[in-house]
């Protein structure tokens, strides 16, 4: 029996969501909104077979038949987004039990991700730009005030389904123990004339402020040599150098099905399969928010 995803039906009567996700911000750089988020810190997870066949190829056809947006990397990776918030609500009770709260966010953030190379060291937080922009064109907060009572909103937990991977070979993802409360960013310590417009790239570790599930990392392990077995095995298309003052928090395989839930400022990079490479991944990302109060 040939099933027919996303049809003519569904896609006419589908709702486009807003997007605008900055104007519920608050200021993650504030110390009290900061400690509130490190207070809220959770263990990476993941789940096994949590999805149908079914399910995951109506969420890989949604990407695109109901998406709005479509941004392509140098490298080749395409993002897909918009509407975020339509698949959420089909799984509204799955995606609850995954990450309970997550159905109060008042907007979802996310993309499909559709890519050839594996990802490096980075953090799912949000642009900076993304919060900036509703300061208004004085840079005076006239559109949206600070004090505004709207923004008590901060990044959270995000989830991630894996959608496919071919060649269908072995591939992990690493969650570290390390999480740092900022601005979506970039981690390459030790790298030189490394410039990107759209975000910050950090090339040296020694003053960063992490936090793992303990509290506060004292200064001196950010250049701790990272462990150089689990490297070998699954981050070694990672620059050794840059895994500088990291820990392991858990490691998970990368399979269809088994989505993964984790908090947006943890660190985390992929590897482009342990036996021999994968050609090209698709997965699903999705950002929830949490009211501070």
């Amino acid at each position: 029996m040939t099933i027919e995803y996303n049809t003519p039906e569904e896609i006419s009567s589908h709702k486009n969501y807003s997007q605008n996700y900055g104007k519920y911000l608050a200021d993650i750089e504030e110390e009290s909104v900061k400690q509130n988020i490190i207070e809220h810190f959770k263990p990476s997870i993941c789940y096994d077979e949590y999805f149908t066949d079914e399910e995951i190829e109506w969420m890989q056809a949604f990407a695109f038949s109901r998406c709005s947006r479509l941004r392509i990397n140098p490298n080749g990776t395409f993002f897909v987004s918009g509407n975020m918030q339509g698949i959420v609500e089909k799984f509204r009770d799955r995606f609850e039990s995954l990450a309970p709260g997550c159905s109060n966010s008042p907007v979802v953030k996310g993309n499909y991700f559709i890519t050839p190379e594996q990802y490096g060291l980075h953090n799912d937080s949000i642009h900076k730009k993304d919060w900036t922009v509703t300061f208004g064109e004085d840079g005076g907060w006239s559109k949206l005030p600070k004090t505004h009572p709207d923004r008590k909103w901060v990044p959270w937990r995000n989830i991630i389904v894996p959608l496919m991977v071919s060649p269908d070979v072995p591939s992990t993802i690493t969650f570290m123990d390390q999480r740092h409360v900022s601005w979506f960013t970039v981690y390459n310590h030790g790298a030189e004339n490394v410039v990107a417009a759209d975000y910050p790239i950090i090339t040296n570790y020694s003053e960063i402020e992490f936090h793992t599930l303990d509290g506060a990392q004292p200064i001196a392990q950010n250049t701790v040599p990272y462990d150089k077995t689990h490297w070998n095995t699954h981050l070694n298309y990672t620059p050794y150098e840059r895994l500088t003052g990291l820990t392991q928090e858990h490691t998970f395989h990368w399979k269809p099905k088994c989505p993964m839930v984790f908090d947006c400022y943890q660190l985390h990079a992929t590897n482009q399969g342990m036996q021999k490479p994968w050609k090209i991944k698709m997965g699903l990302l999705l950002c929830f928010f949490r009211e501070v109060k």
